[in-house]
């Protein structure tokens, strides 16, 4: 629950990154080098796993945590690190949600899909 908690308090500061949600300009939809403060920053376009996506980075004395969006909302991914290692994943693809923990060697030891798709 605590992880969730974590993962949910950096989503809400991208959104303050980023305003209150209103329509996106695509021509700037990842300002690059834009930050809030010193431990959240725009890093920029990057190719993750054969997409275009805009990703910000936010760290803690704790973990790094990496958002990744699309400008047009098809695809989000939220992956946070602990000593370097992936400890767990939220991931938004073709309307479903998952959520992904990990063990201290990077391996998947528990994977939950919504039900419901929205």
């Amino acid at each position: 629950m605590k992880r969730m908690a974590g993962v949910l308090g950096v989503v809400l500061g991208v959104f303050a990154l980023f305003g209150s949600g209103k329509s996106v300009d695509y021509g700037d939809w990842c300002p690059k080098g834009k930050s809030l403060g010193k431990d959240i920053y725009v890093e920029g376009i990057v190719d993750y796993e054969g997409k275009n996506w805009c990703k910000v980075v936010v760290r803690t004395p704790y973990s790094v945590t990496e958002v990744y969006y699309t400008p047009d909302g098809s695809g989000e991914k939220v992956v946070k690190y602990k000593n370097g290692k992936k400890m767990a994943e939220i991931e938004l693809v073709e309307n479903q949600v998952y959520l992904r923990l990990y063990d201290k060697n990077g391996k998947v030891v528990e994977e939950i899909k919504s039900r419901e798709e929205f």
